[in-house]
């Protein structure tokens, strides 16, 4: 990520084969992502929302002030939805 504006957002896009959308995302942070000017007013999140696509955003949350987290790498896990159940 790079510098984010107060009360802005940025996404990180990573291939992921298989996922599909409504998929939960499990993240592994790096400790970089809690390093570096303003990040303790950082939120990630990882989401499905395109076929192959795992995409963490990180919000910054204060009103004020940058958020600047230092390079690294994230890990992700992501587990599909449970299928439907069996119609009547």
């Amino acid at each position: 990520f790079g510098p984010i504006l107060p009360s802005a957002s940025q996404d990180l896009t990573i291939p992921g084969g298989g996922a599909i959308p409504g998929s939960r995302v499990e993240v592994g942070y790096p400790p970089a992502a809690f390093t570096g000017p303003g990040t303790g007013n950082c939120i990630y999140q990882g989401f499905v929302k395109i076929p192959d696509v795992v995409t963490i955003r990180c919000l910054n949350n204060v009103a004020a002030l940058n958020c600047n987290p230092d390079p690294g790498v994230f890990h992700v896990w992501v587990v599909p939805p449970p299928p439907p159940p069996p119609g009547p």
